[in-house]
């Protein structure tokens, strides 16, 4: 997120993402040990809301361009400007596509 991004967040989330930092060394072991091939992705026969940041670093995008083609219901959404942290730090931007995802599945 870079120097001064934690001081430049609103007060109230400043607490909530210090406290997700303990989880990061659980994440990484999560993420270079997962066994599950990439080809098991495209049996998953449900939609999928697969959005990035346009700001995002580079191994963010390589991951959507290796997992977005396996899967079959998916929609791609690129939030312009934004970076990886992007619920954190655009939360209302990030939470009306979910639920504009969401609505559009309803019966």
């Amino acid at each position: 997120m870079g120097d001064g991004s934690l001081a430049a967040m609103p007060e109230q989330r400043q607490q909530p993402v210090a406290e997700s930092m303990r989880n990061v060394r659980r994440w990484a072991h999560a993420l270079t040990t997962e066994p599950t091939p990439l080809e098991a992705f495209a049996a998953l026969d449900m939609p999928v809301l697969y959005m990035l940041g346009a700001s995002s670093p580079e191994s963010v995008h390589a991951v959507a361009r290796v997992l977005t083609p396996r899967l079959q219901k998916v929609e791609v959404v690129e939030f312009a400007g934004l970076g990886h942290m992007a619920p954190v730090t655009h939360p209302d931007v990030v939470n009306a596509e979910i639920v504009r995802f969401v609505a559009a599945m309803a019966p």
